[in-house]
């Protein structure tokens, strides 16, 4: 298993700043006594990782706006989809209440014009029944008629 380089640099670093100032100091020490100017900069073996822990944190940055600006494009979408989707309900709603209007308008328009046929039918006094066999024999007659006017044609072409 990897160890992570942040635990690496908090864990380990405050030893080896330490041994590394003790060193330091030593060498100062024994340069004084040689008559020799000798300094060691702890920022500058510490100062790198600081620049790339700063480049890390400013991507970091930068991948963050971009996934909330990604965020917020998906909110506005989900947002519109959900305008579109709430004016199709309504849309949907208004045409099942035109619907069950009209249904009943048709039902009261049919109720009305069998009212009409049946009070037309007791003030002419046609009983039901025999308007339906005169209606079934005059198709009869109709059917004869036109079985003889068709022999009548045909005889005439024969000839």
């Amino acid at each position: 298993m990897a160890v992570p380089e942040s635990f690496v640099n908090v864990v380990l670093s405050k030893p080896f700043k330490g041994y590394f100032r003790i060193v330091e100091i030593v060498l100062r020490q024994a340069g004084q006594l040689l008559g020799m100017d000798i300094s060691i900069s702890i920022d500058a073996i510490t100062k790198k990782p600081i620049d790339v822990r700063l480049t890390k944190i400013e991507d970091a940055r930068a991948n963050l706006q971009e996934a909330l600006s990604a965020l917020d494009e998906l909110s506005n979408e989900a947002e519109r989809n959900k305008a579109e989707l709430d004016q199709a309900i309504k849309q949907l709603d208004r045409a099942r209440l035109e619907r069950a209007s009209e249904a009943e308008q048709l039902s009261q328009i049919k109720n009305i014009a069998q009212a009409d046929v049946e009070a037309f039918r007791r003030i002419a006094g046609i009983d039901p029944l025999r308007e339906r066999f005169i209606g079934f024999f005059a198709g009869i007659i109709a059917s004869l008629i036109a079985a003889g006017i068709w022999q009548i044609g045909l005889a005439i072409i024969r000839r």
